[in-house]
């Protein structure tokens, strides 16, 4: 399956700002050259406040809903990449957390809908300073020609220090 997206930074989350999904990922790498290995944990969550700051997420602010576990693998790549999602059960995921350790990010995902009614998603990371938007897209073309909202920030999607496995071997 192809992923199609484009990835931009973001300073101010705005005070509009809504969003209908929320989950806690935690990734594990596994350091591979041409190839990128990781295996997911999402909690879905539910906030008791939709009106918390989202700079400051404390684990008071939610309890998980349902968890599920994934391996994906990624072509290398920015704008178009390969990728290929497979479902793990626990016990493999823990395995590679204690065996992967070194190679971890957690962050906490949003998913909202931008001014043009296309999904996007907002990754607040809790280890580094970031705050991340990714859009993916259905075609190459929808991609190119897609409108970004005055709120994003600089696009990142073709350097690589932004990408997760990148930010996770630091």
């Amino acid at each position: 399956m192809l992923e199609i997206e484009r990835k931009f930074l973001i300073d101010v989350i705005p005070n509009t700002f809504t969003y209908f999904k929320a989950v806690k990922i935690t990734q594990y790498y596994v350091p591979k050259s041409n190839i990128f290995i990781r295996f997911r944990k999402s909690e879905i969550l539910e906030f008791f406040d939709t009106n918390i700051d989202l700079n400051n997420i404390i684990e008071k602010d939610f309890s998980v809903y349902t968890t599920k576990y994934e391996q994906i693998i990624k072509s290398d790549g920015s704008k178009i990449r390969s990728e290929f999602t497979t479902a793990i059960d626990e016990n493999l995921f823990e395995f590679i957390s204690e065996n992967e350790s070194n190679y971890k990010i957690e962050k906490y995902r949003f998913y909202f809908y931008d001014e043009n009614s296309i999904e996007c998603t907002l990754d607040l990371y809790t280890n580094i300073n970031l705050k991340k938007i990714e859009v993916e897209f259905d075609s190459e073309f929808d991609c190119d020609n897609y409108t970004i909202p005055n709120w994003f920030g600089l696009e990142v999607t073709e350097d690589k220090k932004y990408r997760d496995y990148n930010i996770a071997i630091k």
